[in-house]
């Protein structure tokens, strides 16, 4: 005689996975159609790899306050590595330009704040009060531009000063030299094989390396 509850929790099981695989086809088929439309905006034409996430992770100081902002969150792969790391969803905010995207995020991570918004508007939605204990970015700079980075890069300055981590992605073994030319104490802390193309890691913070 079959366990009828067994074969239930079975089945359940199967369809919210092939629910997941559906969503995860749907997402990268959405992140290709914006990578065709702009591709100088998008950077890559695959998101993140999860690996990039796990590596996030493990240089996250999950004991400091305030909340952990992650930059270009795409349609989420990273953030979704970020939670399966520990990482407290609703301590996530994300910022994406896209708002396709930003729908996806808002429906995979129900209690994570998502803002369709540029990083240099992060005033208008974060109390400045607020301590930020880390910024996750995966901003493709070489495709931003001199102006916007420098922006971006001074906006990631003022919070370094005050204490926060500032993790950046990066495809460019010279991270380091970008970062203390605005003033930002920088190292490369992983190499990420798994992700296309492979990627460095940069932990940046007001402590010298």
């Amino acid at each position: 005689m079959p366990n009828i509850a067994k074969l239930i929790k079975e089945l359940m099981l199967h369809l919210n996975n092939l629910k997941y695989l559906i969503e995860l086809r749907m997402s990268k088929k959405v992140f290709f159609k914006k990578w065709i439309s702009n591709p100088f905006r998008m950077g890559s034409i695959i998101p993140s790899s999860s690996g990039i996430g796990f590596h996030f992770a493990k240089n996250i100081d999950l004991n400091k306050p305030g909340p952990i902002i992650e930059v270009g969150s795409g349609t989420g792969t990273v953030t979704e590595a970020l939670i399966k790391s520990g990482v407290p969803e609703d301590r996530i905010i994300c910022f994406e330009i896209e708002k396709d995207f930003c729908d996806i995020l808002k429906k995979k991570f129900p209690k994570a704040s998502v803002y369709n918004a540029d990083i240099l508007e992060i005033e208008n939605f974060v109390d400045s009060k607020t301590q930020i204990n880390s910024f996750i970015s995966t901003l493709p700079f070489v495709s931003l531009g001199k102006q916007k980075t420098d922006e971006i890069m001074r906006l990631f300055k003022k919070f370094v000063d005050e204490g926060s981590d500032y993790l950046q992605m990066s495809y460019s073994p010279f991270f380091n030299s970008k970062a203390k030319k605005h003033g930002i104490s920088s190292r490369r802390c992983s190499y990420v094989l798994r992700n296309f193309p492979p990627a460095y890691l940069y932990l940046c913070n007001n402590q010298s390396f």
